[in-house]
């Protein structure tokens, strides 16, 4: 049943896999041309159109839930002890409740969307730090 509720969906998928555009199961593809991640984003970006919806670090990367801020105090007891200790900024999943704080690679990952952005053209938009980085839950 599984096999055949999930044929019956429209499947989409972006790849730099040629064959994988022409597999049946996949109703719409795009194949991406970039090598690189960077580039790909770019081009795929561009491609569909999506550049204004850039929205970084607002969507859980488990579910797409949306992102809020919540008290340390609130979700002090699921942290491991040097989040505690070096944390206090955090996020959570509205649906999932999966906890998001900076991380030591948040700044990587702001500058990837700065990156991002710049080749689109666009200006530096705000980027929602609090919840770039690690994620528990």
């Amino acid at each position: 049943m599984a096999g055949r509720l999930a044929s019956s969906r429209p499947t989409r998928s972006s790849t730099t896999s040629r064959s994988s555009t022409t597999d049946s199961a996949v109703t719409h593809g795009r194949y991406v041309h970039a090598e690189h991640p960077e580039p790909q984003v770019v081009e795929v970006l561009r491609r569909l159109d999506l550049a204004d919806r850039i929205d970084p670090f607002t969507r859980c990367l488990r579910c797409n839930g949306h992102l809020e801020d919540i008290a340390k105090a609130e979700i002090e007891h699921r942290l491991a002890p040097l989040t505690r200790l070096h944390y206090n900024d955090f996020r959570h999943c509205r649906e999932c409740d999966r906890l998001y704080w900076r991380g030591s690679h948040q700044q990587r990952l702001a500058d990837q969307v700065a990156t991002i952005r710049a080749e689109l053209g666009m200006a530096a938009g705000p980027i929602d730090t609090a919840s770039a980085g690690t994620a528990a839950g």
